[in-house]
């Protein structure tokens, strides 16, 4: 298709390619917004979720006595959490990067 050429004849049809062009144009723009702004959308209720897992987890952790004054039981908890933490924290580190990767994504 020679993109110089406006309009093509075909018999008794003719085609306004500058008219079909941005016909395309507009749906194409359409498509980008809306699927842009479904990704928004997902992105920030998968931010939400883990930043309300983080921050539960870090009342927790503040919550946590290891003094020697406590219990042993209330002692045990609190290392096996901190030790569930620790766990924890390389998979949530390499999801909050993707994350902000994908909000950087978006912003472009």
């Amino acid at each position: 298709l020679d993109s110089a050429a406006k309009t093509v004849k075909f018999g008794p049809i003719a085609v306004k390619y500058n008219k079909v062009q941005s016909q395309i144009n507009l749906k194409y723009d359409s498509w980008q917004k809306e699927l842009q702004s479904s990704f928004a959308s997902i992105l920030g209720q998968h931010i939400t979720q883990i930043h309300q897992r983080i921050i539960h987890s870090k009342t927790k952790l503040e919550q946590v006595s290891l003094d020697s004054s406590s219990n042993t039981n209330d002692i045990v908890l609190g290392v096996t959490f901190i030790q569930e933490m620790k766990q924890k924290l390389d998979p949530w580190s390499k999801e909050v990067r993707k994350l902000a990767t994908s909000e950087l994504t978006l912003k472009r």
